[in-house]
């Protein structure tokens, strides 16, 4: 099977759909659901690096009785949420009106090379350039008392932790960066995980147009 990322303002059903699918399709012995799971579901991750697969072969994982709960958990992590509650709530504030809609579309924007959607984005809420994400993810420390996380990581898309700049960067989208850039996009804002810029995103992809073109804007390190 494959899990393909849905639009942004897609109904819980979908993601629903796609856990349902995901259950199956390890059921079945399917190699990348093997996969999925072992790269995003908890149990299967390093409990001090917990980003980093356990070295484990794949047929434990196979053979692993996963429920449906599991099927959900691996979706939301899929998507960069803490969990499936996270991304239920995602969904509910996303499918209404206002800021954090017109922010998510924005980056769904950076991450899928829509230039047009991005443009017109920016040219209703140029300030949109600056936000940063609220979703709450996996990587993240927990929340205090008061709902409020001072060490909040920015995730953005699929790649997370970072900003729509290293997100485009790291796809290639060369138009999206250089409008990023050209609305004043910070080039020396590093990702709260791996303390990279968008040029280190650029270079790690091998996107070296646009590493260069990032350095010509005065990017450094």
């Amino acid at each position: 099977m494959s899990l393909r990322p849905v639009a942004s303002r897609s109904p819980l059903s979908a993601y629903e759909r796609q856990a349902e699918d995901l259950l199956a399709a390890h059921r079945a012995g399917d190699p990348a659901a093997i996969d999925l799971f072992h790269s995003r579901h908890p149990r299967f991750l390093d409990e001090k690096i917990k980003w980093r697969p356990k070295f484990m072969p794949a047929s434990e994982i196979r053979n692993a009785a996963l429920s449906l709960d599991d099927a959900r958990l691996t979706v939301a992590r899929f998507y960069e949420f803490a969990d499936w509650a996270t991304l239920a709530a995602y969904v509910e504030r996303v499918a209404q009106d206002g800021p954090f809609f017109e922010f998510e579309s924005a980056v769904e924007a950076v991450v899928n090379g829509d230039l047009p959607m991005l443009e017109d984005a920016l040219r209703r809420n140029p300030g949109l350039i600056g936000e940063r994400s609220s979703r709450l993810c996996f990587f993240d420390p927990p929340v205090i008392d008061t709902g409020e996380n001072p060490d909040r990581y920015n995730p953005e898309g699929t790649h997370g932790h970072a900003t729509p700049l290293h997100q485009a960067a790291l796809a290639g989208h060369g138009a999206v960066v250089r409008l990023l850039v050209e609305r004043g996009a910070r080039l020396d804002i590093r990702d709260t995980v791996w303390n990279q810029t968008p040029l280190g995103w650029a270079l790690h992809g091998g996107k070296t147009t646009i590493a260069d073109y990032l350095r010509s804007a005065g990017a450094t390190g």
